[in-house]
């Protein structure tokens, strides 16, 4: 009788062993790649948040650079005789030809922007922790009127610091220069062949007074850290720029009497970094 002899064969597959070490590659691999992954979209991230930091910053001050550039005088910061604090705001005319005569804030009252307000309304004028405390004729919100009433418009456009506070030429009267005639004392201001005819308080001598005051665009920063634009009296603040982390004016003159500013404005990204820009510029016009 013959004997059935059966054979057996080996299964094509993996130990136990084996298949251990193929899953413990595996996971290294796929820690490694995960992690890769991630610091690739970490990357993306922060390179994302500074390019939207960045473009929001430059969006922000070439806004207000355009309005600067058309403008002929700022109001804030102060023009000053010493090395006073740069504060956060900036103001500036905003070019509203008010009576029509093709001639811009010429002819403003003893309150310069007739805002209603002492300074610039709603703005901490002389960084004394108070907004808007003296009367509206008080464009410097510097307190003159309380020591001595007569001299609430103290300041005049002469080119000189007439009330020894610092600032030169920040609280005009009704007649701006102070020379007692309409306009230009001798000159035919508005060129009609008269010469200084009218009232003293018609600076540019065209038979009205006080007709156009100086209508400006201000820019702070509100509670929240926003820069805030708003136009004169009229219309609600507007937001231009978020998380802003540093807002710094600095008023600048120039050789031949131009004024100035130089402009820092920094963002925070959602990394905590900051973004900065700086511009400076000078604004045409009257200079003052």
């Amino acid at each position: 009788m013959c004997r059935q002899v059966r054979r057996w064969e080996k299964n094509a597959g993996l130990t136990l062993l084996e298949l251990l070490v193929a899953m413990s590659i595996m996971s290294l691999l796929a820690g490694v790649t995960s992690r890769v992954l991630a610091t690739a979209l970490e990357s993306w991230d922060y390179s994302r948040h500074q390019s939207e930091a960045m473009h929001s910053v430059c969006w922000a001050m070439d806004h207000i650079l355009s309005r600067a550039r058309s403008s002929n005088r700022i109001l804030l910061p102060l023009k000053s005789v010493g090395s006073n604090q740069p504060q956060q705001v900036l103001a500036f005319s905003a070019m509203i030809d008010t009576d029509g005569d093709d001639l811009i804030d010429e002819d403003p009252g003893v309150e310069i922007t007739a805002d209603g307000a002492a300074g610039i309304l709603g703005i901490d004028d002389d960084a004394d922790g108070r907004i808007d405390e003296t009367t509206a004729r008080d464009d410097d919100e510097d307190g003159f009127w309380l020591m001595c009433w007569l001299r609430v418009d103290e300041d005049w456009i002469d080119g000189l610091d007439n009330d020894g506070d610092g600032f030169i030429d920040e609280d005009w009267r009704a007649d701006i220069n102070n020379d007692g005639y309409p306009g230009i004392a001798g000159k035919d201001d508005d060129g009609d062949g008269l010469i200084d005819e009218g009232d003293f308080k018609d600076d540019d001598e065209d038979g009205l007074i006080d007709e156009d005051p100086v209508e400006y665009w201000v820019y702070y920063l509100d509670p929240n850290g926003n820069l805030t634009e708003r136009y004169y009296t009229g219309g609600q603040p507007e937001i231009i720029l978020e998380r802003v982390n540093t807002f710094q004016v600095t008023r600048a003159e120039s050789g031949s009497g131009a004024s100035g500013f130089s402009l820092v404005l920094g963002v925070l990204t959602p990394d905590g970094e900051e973004v900065v820009m700086r511009a400076s510029i000078y604004l045409k016009g009257i200079g003052r």
